[in-house]
């Protein structure tokens, strides 16, 4: 499975590396990934957005690398963060926006729902990606999955356990198809979160941080 299957960007081969559509290998460091290919799906995307509760640290780190990997001509991306920034950004040729419904006396799931209308609203018209991290934005892209609101849906694991309590686990649990792939940092990762999530193995690769 590679970035170019989920969003129908061309055909790609296991071990040679990308072609001239772009592959995951492109969007991300850490070379071609050694997992069989079905056909891509169609229509190809117009564009991605990726979503984020933080983007600082490490995560936004790794986000502002696998950007310099993709093709933005060819996948113009646009960037939300709807919780910290550490006042970093993807620079000026790709927007990005901080947009916080979370306040001190404003408590769930009021901030969750405002969240989940204003990215629905803020979701690009034709065939796109939406590409989550952490466990809000996932959530939000699996209902706008579920909804038919979003074509393709990818999702990101940093860390095992994703710091999940039980009421976590059984929302993600319900939701299992809502993904089309779920990137981990690591094998440990992936098999916790298939062990976890009881997510399809299938749909769970690593690309090493």
């Amino acid at each position: 499975m590679q970035y170019a299957l989920v969003i129908g960007a061309g055909h790609t081969t296991g071990d040679s590396g990308p072609n001239e559509s772009g592959s995951l290998a492109q969007a991300l460091p850490g070379g071609p990934l050694k997992t069989p290919l079905a056909e891509p799906v169609q229509p190809p995307v117009t564009s991605i957005t990726l979503v984020t509760d933080n983007f600082g640290g490490g995560t936004g780190r790794h986000v502002l690398e696998m950007l310099r990997f993709r093709d933005l001509d060819q996948w113009p991306t646009t960037v939300l963060c709807y919780g910290v920034d550490d006042g970093l950004t993807p620079g000026p040729t790709i927007p990005y926006q901080r947009r916080r419904f979370r306040k001190r006396l404003v408590r769930f799931p009021l901030p969750q729902g405002m969240a989940l209308r204003d990215l629905a609203g803020q979701l690009p018209a034709g065939p796109s990606v939406l590409h989550t991290y952490f466990f809000w934005p996932i959530m939000y892209g699996r209902l706008l999955k579920i909804l038919g609101k979003v074509e393709h849906l990818v999702e990101n694991r940093e860390d095992v356990g994703f710091k999940l309590g039980p009421v976590h686990l059984w929302l993600l649990r319900r939701t299992t198809e809502a993904p089309d792939l779920v990137i981990c940092v690591s094998e440990a990762v992936r098999r916790a979160t298939i062990d976890n999530e009881g997510l399809s193995p299938e749909k769970v690769v690593v690309v090493p941080n």
